[in-house]
């Protein structure tokens, strides 16, 4: 059994990941500070003894840095992200932080404590300025 920490987990895809990894067989550490994502959708995991939850904003210095040394993860899925091009073009600054920022501490996160695999998703948008 491997554990793995999601970034995002309460969000759609990150709910659905973390659910497919628990019936896979693995122990999931979920992490969300819940501006965008939902408690409902952990609704099914909420119970379940191969899941942990802890609400906290990756975006924010040294989180992920003690969460992946508390847990020691087998790899990070890194799905926390501002979504919403209207307030990414709003927002350089939020945009910025959370997006670049919470990635940096992800990717440093998991080189100080040897993480062999990163996976994360990235949607690329375009549109009219």
């Amino acid at each position: 059994m491997s554990t793995i920490l999601v970034t995002g987990a309460a969000g759609f895809i990150g709910s659905h990941t973390s659910d497919q990894l628990v019936r896979a067989g693995h122990r999931v550490v979920g992490v969300d500070n819940f501006r965008t994502g939902r408690r409902a959708n952990l609704a099914g995991l909420a119970s379940n003894p191969a899941f942990e939850l802890i609400e906290a904003d990756v975006a924010e210095p040294g989180v992920i840095a003690g969460l992946a040394a508390r847990v020691r993860p087998d790899a990070i899925i890194h799905l926390a992200a501002l979504v919403s091009v209207q307030e990414s073009r709003h927002d350089p600054a939020l945009n910025f932080r959370l997006n670049l920022q919470a990635s940096h501490f992800v990717a440093e996160a998991a080189r100080a404590q040897a993480v062999p695999r990163v996976g994360f998703r990235s949607e690329e948008h375009t549109s009219e300025l």
